[in-house]
């Protein structure tokens, strides 16, 4: 019984040891942007981190598609693609003030050279994404009702 016991928390340490965090995943994805293959690698990235609820997907989609558009013919550092996938993980998650999340993900597309009108269909999508997770701006954060206080 210890045997079995044992044997299984080694294979569960092992799967643990394996999984990526989310951002690495994403920002490795963002570097390959020019592989037009990589977009629903991505997008089901993205749907995988929604710690309260997920964005729904077509959203998600529409987000993706604007800017794999805006990477197209960009070649991303790593530490360019590290920001943009925090950025994302962040609006995915509901962690920050969407406005926030997306004054900093243009600032991201800007350095890399994305046009202004592209960046303003991507920030207009990102925001998509965090309100469908998080709500808009001038409403607190969504708390699940089994989380709020009782009266």
């Amino acid at each position: 019984m210890r045997r079995t016991v044992l044997g299984l928390l080694v294979l569960a340490g092992a799967v643990v040891a394996q999984t990526r965090p989310p951002g690495v995943a994403i920002s490795e994805l963002l570097m390959a942007a020019n592989d037009p293959g990589q977009a629903a690698r991505l997008t089901d990235q993205i749907l995988g981190i929604g710690l309260r609820r997920p964005a729904p997907r077509p959203v998600v989609e529409g987000f993706v598609r604007s800017l794999m558009a805006g990477l197209a013919g960009k070649q991303l550092t790593r530490s360019q693609a590290d920001d943009m996938s925090r950025l994302i993980v962040n609006a995915a998650a509901g962690t920050r003030p969407n406005l926030t999340n997306v004054h900093d993900f243009r600032i991201a597309l800007a350095k890399v050279g994305v046009d202004e009108a592209r960046q303003d269909q991507i920030s207009r999508r990102l925001i998509a994404i965090g309100e469908a997770v998080r709500g808009p701006d001038d409403l607190p954060a969504r708390v699940p009702i089994l989380q709020r206080p009782r009266n």
